[in-house]
């Protein structure tokens, strides 16, 4: 038998052997994943020293966008705004992969494109990607909002992760929410909560981000935004403060008023031009619904109106207990007591009153909270004497709230400026390196026009209208130049006259042809394909399986047979004009409130009709370079004469109609020329082409005399609200898809729905089935139907009661 000595040496000898054993292992595991570190190493460096030796041997780099590609290994590339390349192609490129909108890399001494690049996402766009850092908010952080999360977890949540229940309810699901209340109620606060917990990519976008000085440039930022979310669906756009863009057309000061209507109406476009199927979901936010603009707020484009009203004492006592939680705290606190103390205070007092009661220990020198420190907080910056000497609560507290209430709006407004001055700071350097990058292109390359053959002027010579937009050529070719004369306008008003290269054949330089010109010595040098402005492209209806057909028209029946009579007819069968001896008619003006179907109208015009048919969002119109948006507007008339017949449908035409004395000072010129061109396009064309127009607003009196006189505009179109017949059969039409249990009494509906829009009436089956989902049934029973009309009649009700309270 072993000694105990002889017992603790093997215990030693194990015990030692275990430790070495470990290390061992340790410095095994530590060894592997040094030589996996160096095998990464070693590929980094490989990457670097071919980047730098290709940085080092390579002239600096120009960044583009395929317009078009053009043959024989020629490609035209956009550098930046009204710069663009005829470009060669590096032997390492694939060709067949430079299709219109990829990004390329051009070298910058002979523009060769060298490689593609992935595709471009607006640095500002993508800034607002909300980034899971660490800040997530969970839903257990929501103190008294469970109303609230329940409704938006219903109506934005569940349809992109759940489509296929909306189905079989027969319900459309929403396109967006709006969450409103006072300052500091939790809107932005649920807002994270949703992205925190949502697997979708999210959108935080502060609205007046949006808002840009250059002409043009805010409706193309909500193009990109509302572009990057449909390709990285499921998405949800959160934007908050949306009165800094979404207020009545009529409301803005005069030097912004324009550039915010633009901001709106692209809005709203995009709001329409999203189908409800589609995992793209919009949440805005505000502390003024009062000022929003009616187009923006009906159903259709937001479906929901939230409210975050003063949390009760019962509320204000779970946000405190939250927020207290991870306080270290020595005693039992006083809850109730601070909870009376805080009479009005909203979310994000109560918070701050549990930082204060921090602050006030750690000024005490103290590592955890008193009892006493929270009712100090609570009765933060109050004059105690006065309290002393009253003894009514009511007055103790409305002191403590307005001091508090003082302080924090202080420290709010300096946080807000602060945080706009950063943003503007990026966004100003942004534009500075791009007009960098501009004028050092400008004074480093020799340029090449394009133009346009007008018409020939005789043996040799020919007439070229060149655009306003500048383009130019990459190669450096020795051309044998015929000195041939021909007549060229360079821009409007200037002529020169110039030669023609021997590589041209004078055969095809009929009208209409394009052609480059040597910038120097103004020699035509090729002829180059057709163009169709891509933005033009955009506007064609593409039948998508969104579809609207006549029958979907409830209680517009008068409305659709004037717009057939006076659009449609003549296209389909204009002899019939002609026998009569009556002109057809160029266009008609379909004008009244939001969400009595305009647009609507147009959709099921545009399914319908077998003709080419050009929705236009009339602020898309406009751009921040002079001159180009009257060229957008002549080439999109350019392209309906082509594509004839041809419908051009104007959405929101006072973006671009407005009487010109109305535009605000800073874009009276530009917006005034897009005006012009559009009336002179409208006498251009005569009434026998098979070119018609339909324009659309619901701000009727601000638009130009001369936009709406006969000849140009032949028939206004009222689109006013439904009455109960048409209530009525609107009402069929949207419950007819949904799965009922029960026999429902549209008629007491129809009576509880006085003053509602068509929107509103489909408005009405949306809520009916968002109640119904719930209740956790696949099916709509009769009480929803009552239940839904009540509550969004409440809701109207309100809102007219806060309109007329705001002085509107």
């Amino acid at each position: 038998m072993a000694s105990m000595e002889e017992i603790s040496s093997r215990l030693e000898a194990i015990i030692t052997y275990t430790c070495v054993f470990n290390t061992r292992n340790s410095l095994q595991e530590e060894t592997r994943t040094v030589k996996e570190n160096l095998e990464a190493l070693k590929i980094a460096l490989e990457e670097t020293e071919d980047e730098l030796k290709y940085f080092t041997t390579t002239h600096a780099e120009l960044v583009g966008e395929v317009v078009q590609p053009l043959g024989k290994e020629r490609f035209l590339v956009k550098v930046n705004e009204g710069v663009r390349l005829i470009v060669n192609c590096s032997s390492l490129v694939d060709q067949s992969k430079l299709v219109s909108g990829t990004r390329v890399t051009l070298e910058r001494r002979t523009f060769t494109t060298m490689r593609i690049l992935p595709p471009k996402v607006n640095p500002l766009v993508h800034k607002m990607v909300y980034q899971h850092d660490g800040g997530d908010v969970s839903y257990s952080d929501l103190g008294g909002l469970t109303h609230q999360l329940r409704d938006v977890r219903d109506w934005i949540e569940r349809p992109l992760i759940d489509p296929d229940i909306f189905e079989r309810v027969g319900v459309k699901p929403s396109k967006g929410v709006l969450l409103y209340g006072p300052p500091g109620t939790g809107k932005t606060l649920l807002a994270k909560a949703i992205a925190s917990n949502i697997n979708s990519t999210f959108l935080m976008v502060v609205s007046s981000s949006l808002v840009s000085k250059y002409v043009g440039e805010s409706p193309l930022m909500v193009r990109e935004m509302f572009k990057y979310a449909r390709e990285h669906q499921p998405c949800i756009i959160f934007l908050d403060e949306i009165d800094a863009i979404g207020r009545r057309r009529s409301s803005y000061g005069e030097g912004e008023t324009r550039e915010c209507d633009r901001v709106l109406i692209e809005l709203l476009s995009q709001l329409d031009g999203f189908n409800e199927l589609d995992k793209v979901k919009v949440i805005m936010a505000t502390n003024r619904p009062d000022v929003l603009d009616p187009a923006l707020l009906r159903p259709g484009r937001i479906d929901k109106k939230i409210e975050f009203s003063l949390p009760n004492e019962d509320s204000r006592m779970r946000i405190l207990k939250i927020h207290a939680s991870g306080i270290t705290k020595q005693g039992a606190i006083d809850y109730e007591k601070v909870v009376k103390l805080s009479e009005g205070f909203n979310g994000a007092d109560m918070r701050n009153i549990c930082t204060e009661a921090g602050m006030s220990a750690l000024r005490a020198g103290h590592d955890y909270v008193v009892p006493s420190d929270f009712i100090k907080a609570s009765m933060e910056d109050v004059d105690e004497e006065i309290v002393r000497r009253i003894n009514d609560d009511k007055v103790k507290r409305g002191i403590a709230i307005m001091r508090c209430k003082s302080k924090l709006l202080i420290r709010n407004i300096n946080q807000e400026r602060t945080k706009t001055v950063k943003e503007n700071l990026e966004a100003l350097k942004l534009r500075l390196e791009e007009t960098g990058d501009e004028l050092k292109y400008f004074t480093t390359t020799h340029a090449e026009l394009v133009g346009e053959v007008v018409q020939p002027l005789g043996k040799e010579r020919c007439n070229v209208l060149d655009f306003l937009d500048f383009w130019f050529v990459s190669d450096h070719l020795l051309i044998y130049i015929v000195l041939i004369s021909v007549l060229v306008k360079v821009n409007e008003g200037v002529r020169y006259i110039v030669n023609r290269s021997s590589l041209v054949a004078q055969s095809k330089l009929v009208s209409g042809t394009r052609v480059s010109l040597q910038r120097r010595t103004f020699t035509i040098l090729r002829i180059l394909p057709p163009e169709v402005n891509p933005l033009v492209q955009k506007m064609v209806y593409q039948h998508d399986g969104g579809d609207v057909s006549y029958s979907d028209l409830g209680g517009l029946t008068h409305q659709l047979k004037d717009v057939r009579d006076w659009i449609e007819r003549p296209l389909i069968d204009p002899d019939i004009f002609e026998r009569v001896g009556v002109k057809p008619p160029k266009g008609v003006l379909l004008y009244g409130p939001p969400g009595t179907g305009k647009t609507f109208l147009a959709k099921a015009i545009a399914s319908n009709i077998n003709s080419t048919f050009l929705m236009v969002v009339s602020s898309s119109l406009v751009s921040k370079y002079v001159g180009e948006s009257s060229l957008m507007v002549r080439e999109m008339f350019k392209y309906a004469r082509e594509h004839q017949p041809c419908i051009v449908f104007m959405d929101e035409i006072d973006a671009i109609g407005r009487r010109r004395s109305s535009y605000g000072e800073g874009d009276t010129s530009e917006c005034g020329r897009v005006l012009i061109e559009l009336l002179s396009q409208l006498d251009g064309f005569d009434e026998l082409d098979k070119v018609k127009v339909i324009m659309a607003t619901n701000r009727p009196d601000v638009l130009d005399p001369a936009l709406l006189r006969p000849g140009r505009i032949d028939k206004k179109i009222e689109f006013s609200l439904p009455n109960e017949d048409s209530r009525m059969r609107i009402l069929k039409i949207h419950a007819s898809g949904i799965t009922k249990q029960g026999a429902i009494d549209y008629e007491k509906v129809v009576k509880l729905s006085e003053g509602f829009s068509g929107a509103d009436m489909r408005n009405i089956c949306t809520e009916a089935g968002m109640l119904a989902l719930r209740a956790g049934h696949d099916y709509v029973v009769p009480n929803d139907f009552i239940k839904a009309v009540t509550k969004l009649g409440e809701a109207k009700k309100l809102e007219s009661s806060a309109h007329y309270s705001a002085g509107f």
